[in-house]
């Protein structure tokens, strides 16, 4: 069966720069995926739209709301996922999956984009290097 997903890559201004967010995934993922950082994404369940996943899986990954007016560029798609780049205020709240009740991240950082690029998980990387070209134009 395949399963499509969908997501965000999230930025935020600092003083010393953009920083994108990177979340910390597992230690079977991060073995599994060759890298640390995960973004916000997930399956589109049945009935939602791939945008309507991102939106939920934002809320539930990282605690935010993105809005119309938060996203920047995309849609991405590379292979089954489906990203798009969007800009955030503050930091994540981690917590439980709400219908799992799993926590799917060990914590978050703030990275410079290539840094991002360099310790996301391998799957990501196509997805990551259109976010770091479309936020040179932000």
């Amino acid at each position: 069966m395949i399963v499509a997903g969908s997501g965000f890559v999230l930025f935020r201004y600092f003083p010393d720069g953009i920083r994108f967010l990177g979340l910390v995934g597992p230690e079977y993922h991060r073995n599994r995926c060759n890298g640390v950082y995960d973004i916000p994404k997930g399956v589109i369940d049945s009935g939602e739209t791939a945008y309507q996943a991102a939106v939920r899986e934002a809320m539930e990954e990282a605690g935010y709301r993105i809005t119309d007016n938060s996203v920047i560029a995309g849609p991405f798609k590379d292979s089954l996922l489906t990203i798009w780049l969007a800009q955030v205020y503050n930091d994540p709240v981690i917590t439980p999956n709400p219908h799992s009740g799993i926590t799917e991240h060990e914590g978050y950082e703030w990275l410079k984009p290539e840094d991002l690029l360099n310790g996301c998980y391998n799957y990501h990387i196509p997805t990551i290097k259109r976010a770091c070209a479309e936020i040179a134009n932000v």
